[in-house]
């Protein structure tokens, strides 16, 4: 199915790896342009010498997203490399501290609200200009249905990403009679490589008994879970994302689509 990205520029933050990397890889294929905004340089570059072997078009910008000032030159690097920017995925993020609300520390509280939410901002914030002058774009902010049902031991890292959903429904009001689209994909606990790790080293550590219970009782979280025997993968995902930013959805914008096995709406 064609999506109409070809030839169509498109910012990734943190594109180097994990979910990120599967999206340039899949716009690539498409025949975008991908930019990769990573702060794991040696990472990015790798990742954009992987897409280019194959025949695609990258390049490569480090970037902290929390800093205003290497947003721009983010997107200047793109502009300077590529006719225009066209769409800009909000992808890069910081793992939550895992704490309970009382024993976050502040530097923990600072970076999660630096990162998810100001990162996000500085991003739009930085392309929506060229966007408006090319009356065409369309951003997808990567949240979490933490945000949305509330999850034990993550307050504030869902309370940064339920901030970049309330600023995505904003923005896609104000930028709509500019022909631009934002919209976000809320993903839950996914099996990425970490994750299979993770279960890998668990399973030495309690044994195949006690796993199996643990993993049956972590799966029951999602309706989809256990007809599948898993979690989704960083792929389903993916593709939501790619939907989101092709000529597909053109009509749709303000919108939050959970890629998550059910997940929101609870065990069955």
């Amino acid at each position: 199915m064609e999506l109409g990205l070809r030839g169509k520029t498109v910012i990734v933050t943190g594109g180097g790896r994990g979910l990120g990397k599967i999206v340039v890889t899949m716009l690539a294929e498409e025949g975008a342009n991908v930019v990769i905004a990573e702060l794991d340089e040696q990472t990015g570059i790798q990742t954009a010498e992987e897409i280019i072997a194959k025949g695609g078009k990258a390049l490569m910008v480090k970037t902290d997203i929390s800093d205003p000032r290497q947003t721009e030159n983010m997107v200047k690097a793109a502009l300077d490399r590529f006719d225009g920017v066209y769409g800009l995925v909000n992808n890069a993020t910081v793992i939550s501290a895992g704490k309970p609300f009382l024993e976050e520390t502040m530097d923990e509280v600072t970076r999660e609200v630096n990162v998810i939410y100001y990162g996000a901002s500085n991003c739009m914030r930085a392309v929506l200009g060229p966007m408006r002058d090319r009356k065409e774009g369309a951003i997808v902010n990567v949240l979490t249905d933490a945000a949305r049902i509330g999850e034990r031991r993550m307050a504030n890292y869902a309370g940064a990403k339920a901030g970049v959903g309330g600023l995505s429904r904003s923005l896609a009001k104000e930028y709509a009679p500019y022909n631009i689209r934002i919209n976000c994909v809320a993903p839950a606990s996914m099996m990425t490589e970490l994750n299979r790790q993770i279960r890998a080293e668990e399973l030495q550590k309690v044994g195949p008994e006690k796993f199996a219970a643990m993993q049956k009782k972590r799966l029951s979280l999602y309706p989809l879970g256990e007809a599948r025997g898993e979690l989704g993968r960083p792929e389903d995902v993916a593709h939501a994302i790619l939907f989101f930013l092709s000529n597909k959805t053109s009509w749709v914008t303000g919108q939050s689509l959970s890629v998550d096995g059910g997940y929101a709406i609870g065990p069955w």
